[in-house]
């Protein structure tokens, strides 16, 4: 599940990462589309996302405000 998850992410970022490679040189473009792509999949790793509230859990917290 978890490599769907990252795939997923990357696949969603993915149109965001190529805009703003535009402003970087085409010879640095790849590397720093893996560097980017590596720091992404570090930060998701480093989630729990077990730990995430409910959809419920959400709304009930929000009324309680």
């Amino acid at each position: 599940m978890e490599n769907r998850l990252e795939l997923e992410v990357i696949e969603m970022l993915k149109p965001k990462i190529k805009f703003l490679l535009r402003q970087t040189d085409l010879q640095n473009r790849d590397d720093l589309e893996q560097e980017l792509i590596l720091i992404i999949l570090k930060k998701i790793k480093e989630k729990d996302y077990n730990k995430l509230p409910s959809f419920f859990e959400l709304i009930e917290e929000d009324q309680n405000e």
